[in-house]
């Protein structure tokens, strides 16, 4: 597995933050490595403000929210809420939007949707990958 590659999200990169309707600034550090075409994160919460660093207090490590990459965001968004499925954290990675949604009555974790970077568009590089 790997390389991973290593991204801060903080107030430098992330727009808009909230955390359940309220605007919260945290920051965390994300490891992602692909395994075929499946992609998968770990999270450290580098502050107590975030979802993380709740989930981590209340249920310790392991899964946390499953990720779908979305055409069209709002629409996706919409659907989802409009079936009770509340949004708990949103914001805007260099401009991509993201959500994660209370799906955990339904799907047994939380839901997180975001639209990636068109064709030709390319995200900043990792802060540094490993190996």
């Amino acid at each position: 597995m790997g390389p991973w590659a290593f991204y801060t999200f903080d107030l430098s990169n992330v727009e808009e933050m909230t955390l359940r309707g309220r605007r919260v600034d945290h920051a965390m550090r994300i490891a992602s490595a692909m395994i075929g075409t499946i992609e998968w994160e770990i999270i450290e919460p580098l502050d107590d403000r975030s979802v993380y660093a709740e989930h981590l207090r209340v249920h310790g490590e392991g899964l946390h929210h499953v990720m779908f990459d979305v055409d069209n965001y709002s629409d996706a968004k919409a659907q989802i809420t409009q079936t009770g499925c509340p949004e708990i954290v949103s914001g805007k990675w260099f401009g991509h939007p993201y959500s994660y949604l209370d799906t955990r009555k339904s799907l047994a974790c939380i839901t997180e949707i975001w639209s990636p970077p068109a064709a030709g568009q390319e995200l900043p590089p990792p802060e540094w990958t490993y190996p």
